[in-house]
């Protein structure tokens, strides 16, 4: 079975990143429970304006990516980590899977619609309620990765629910 993991929100903390850039790291911790949408939280104008090599590059990972990576790379027969892309992303996220994963940096996948990928063999982690119910809807597996801003917030991530999930 395939796994498609995403990057943003699950192995790397862009919330934490994009409320760092917009000072406005106090956030964090009182995330409006279930709101995905951060920029329409913040109310920036200028929301996307950190979109450079530096910040994807120096994106923590969160504090359960290890973990994560470990239990698909064990699970799974294929991992490949999707991520959406933004103008200036590529390389950024590139060379942070090299610093973070290096052994998933040649496996993966810039791409806005993830269910494309979807079907009966392919499972799909994710933190965005909307690709894990587009998923489903076109025959594959998901997981919503339980984080402040989805459905799921109320939550704890256990990994050994999702290994019930496929």
């Amino acid at each position: 079975m395939i796994c498609y993991l995403d990057m943003d929100g699950v192995i790397c903390d862009f919330v934490r990143g994009a409320l760092a850039y917009h000072k406005r790291s106090d956030l964090y911790d009182d995330y409006p429970p279930g709101l995905y949408n951060i920029q329409a939280y913040l109310q920036k104008e200028n929301f996307w304006a950190f979109d450079t090599y530096f910040f994807w590059l120096n994106l923590q990972e969160t504090k359960d990516a290890k973990k994560i990576v470990e239990f698909c790379k064990k699970k799974f027969d294929y991992v490949y980590i999707v991520t959406d892309p933004t103008k200036n992303c590529f390389q950024g996220k590139l060379d942070w899977m090299m610093e973070h994963f290096p052994e998933l940096s040649t496996e993966m996948i810039f791409m806005r619609d993830k269910y494309l990928l979807a079907n009966e063999d392919t499972f799909l982690i994710d933190d965005y309620d909307q690709n894990v119910d587009l998923f489903t809807s076109r025959g594959g597996g998901a997981y919503l990765y339980p984080r402040p801003w989805n459905r799921d917030h109320d939550k704890t991530p256990n990994l050994e629910r999702l290994a019930w999930s496929f």
